[in-house]
């Protein structure tokens, strides 16, 4: 490692008896670059370890190594406006101009003087002077012991042989080192350290988040439950509101005589009835909706103006839809529903019901499909606050039959305690019936 005793006054050691260094950066292209650091040269095999000495021998925090083809060594301060990271400017210009050549710059923080000695930085040769002068008679110090090829300075400097440069051709566009600070290693375990605890107060903080939001739902579950029994005790269940299955089909059965009303040049698309309402969910009450018939007709080769005469003269009505350019007309009417008694309620388990029914349609080698009740689902763990709370008092299984005997035929199914229909529909093609309802039970009060 050379001699460092030859190092200049702004990087001697920290006195009382002298003012605070000034800022020692300059920038460049919206970038800015450490200058003032002082060059030696160290050992190819330790560069750091030599870089890392010298910054401490000149009290240091900041160091620069250029490596392999190079042994160069450069500290820098804090004090003096450097940061860890920031490019050492002379790097990048004995990268973008090799050999040996000294240079006058003009920035607008003042004069650089950077000077490259067989490709190499070594001693005061990368300095920030206040102004020209002072910078000159260093050139002109320091020239009298090198032998640079090429001097460059501006013309006011009146330095002999010297070229004009300006700061953009000798930074060019060739990348520097950074400056590295002599507690990186502390710093990049102080950082890990901060991180690792960090993402353990966040893990303990996201834990306890977790245990009161749960706790929260579960008390707000327990809170819409206990208000759904109270309440339900004074909700009428829904066979009640639903008028018995005899007059459901004996409703549906007039009214479809009176919609049905053949005409030339039409077939029948579709024919049923049932609620406009939603479709019952099985488990949980609903009200019955207006019900009523529905008859689609098809244009084959008819006149729409017969149809429509038909319907008018005949019920008064009005299409309630068309569809496909007049090719589909549907008509609506209500089921006369207001004075039909509710249906029974049920007096046996789902299960009972359900031999029942199946029993009978076997008798008339027909196929009726009951559904597996809902389960109570407050016997299962929730804790979603806002899912659907479970009827207090009973349960449902959906009923469906595809037959070719007329619904008001099947008594049996239709007198079932407990059973509702909420759709019946005529398939004219194949001459069948679609049957849809519900089949409740009571069960123990939870």
């Amino acid at each position: 490692m050379t001699d460092l005793s030859h190092q200049p006054p702004a990087l001697r050691a920290p006195s009382r008896d002298r003012p605070r260094p000034e800022r020692a950066i300059i920038a460049h292209r919206r970038r800015r670059y450490a200058v003032g650091l002082h060059w030696s040269q160290g050992q190819a095999d330790q560069l750091a370890d030599d870089a890392r000495s010298l910054a401490k021998q000149l009290h240091s925090d900041l160091f620069c190594i250029r490596g392999r083809p190079y042994a160069d060594i450069g500290v820098g301060r804090t004090e003096q406006g450097h940061r860890h990271g920031m490019i050492a400017a002379a790097t990048v210009a004995a990268a973008n101009r090799p050999g040996s050549w000294a240079a006058l710059v003009e920035v607008p923080e003042g004069i650089w003087y950077v000077a490259v000695h067989d490709n190499a930085l070594i001693g005061p040769c990368d300095l920030l002077f206040a102004n020209l002068v002072e910078a000159a008679q260093h050139l002109e110090a320091q020239r009298a012991n090198h032998s640079w090829t090429t001097i460059y300075g501006p013309r006011a400097a009146n330095i002999s042989d010297a070229q004009t440069i300006t700061l953009d051709e000798i930074l060019g566009s060739a990348r520097g080192q950074p400056l590295i600070a002599l507690d990186a290693g502390r710093r990049r375990l102080f950082r890990a350290a901060a991180a690792i605890s960090g993402v353990a107060i966040l893990f303990g903080a996201w834990t306890y988040y977790s245990h009161y939001r749960a706790e929260q739902e579960r008390q707000a579950f327990a809170a819409r439950l206990a208000a759904q029994r109270t309440a339900g005790a004074n909700l009428p269940p829904p066979w009640q509101t639903q008028p018995h299955p005899l007059a459901f089909a004996a409703a549906c059965a007039d009214a479809m005589n009176q919609l049905y009303r053949p005409n030339p040049g039409w077939e029948i698309e579709d024919l049923n009835c049932g609620s406009t309402a939603p479709r019952p969910v099985p488990g949980r009450p609903t009200l019955a909706g207006p019900a009523v018939a529905s008859i689609t007709w098809r244009r084959d080769f008819g006149h729409l103006v017969d149809l429509l005469a038909e319907y008018k003269s005949g019920l008064n009505l009005d299409p309630a839809s068309t569809g496909q350019n007049d090719q589909l007309i549907t008509y609506q009417l209500p089921l006369d529903l207001a004075r039909a008694p509710r249906a029974a309620a049920p007096t046996q388990p789902i299960a009972l019901a359900r031999l029942d029914l199946l029993s009978f349609a076997s008798t008339y080698h027909q196929t009726i499909g009951v559904r597996q009740p809902t389960s109570p689902p407050a016997r299962r763990p929730q804790t979603n606050p806002n899912a659907p709370l479970p009827p207090p008092f009973y349960r449902a299984a959906a009923i469906q039959l595809d037959t070719l005997i007329a619904p008001e035929h099947w008594q049996p199914l239709l007198d079932t305690p407990g059973v509702v229909l909420t759709h019946i529909k005529f398939d004219p093609r194949q001459t069948k019936w679609h049957i849809e309802g519900t089949l409740y039970d009571r069960r123990p009060t939870p």
